[in-house]
Order: structure tokens, then C-alpha cells, then sequence
């Protein structure tokens, strides 16, 4: 069986990482999720606050002004 110069690469770099490496990558992933999860539910409660607040401001304008 002959072997492409992308097969015998894939097959020299799948030597070469090792089960630690792969223990560090998936720990880096999970942290990075974890972080991820955090930031995205701090923005979005962020955006409602920001909505709830411009619709108060809208409705104490209206009553003021109209």
C-alpha cells in the first residue's frame, strides 16, 4: 500500500501528540466554555437590564410629556 505525502504527515503528527497533550487540550477547552458561559450570561443580562431600562425611561417620558 503506497502512502500520499498527506497520509504519511497526518500519520507522523498523529505520533507525535501524546495523551497529555490531549489532557491539556480538553482542560483548556473546558475552561474556556466555562469562561465562555460566564461572559455570555453576564451580556445578556447586561442587554435586558439596558432594554428594561429603556423601556421604563419611554414610559416615564410619556407620562411626563404627553
Amino acid at each position: 500500500m503506497k502512502l500520499t505525502i498527506k497520509q504519511k504527515m497526518l500519520l507522523a503528527a498523529g505520533a507525535l501528540v501524546s495523551g497529555s497533550a490531549m489532557a491539556d487540550v480538553s482542560a483548556a477547552a473546558t475552561a474556556f466554555s466555562t469562561q465562555w458561559a460566564t461572559d455570555v450570561a453576564l451580556v445578556g443580562g447586561a442587554m435586558i437590564t439596558g432594554a428594561f431600562l429603556a423601556l421604563g425611561y419611554k414610559w416615564v417620558k410619556g407620562m411626563i410629556f404627553s
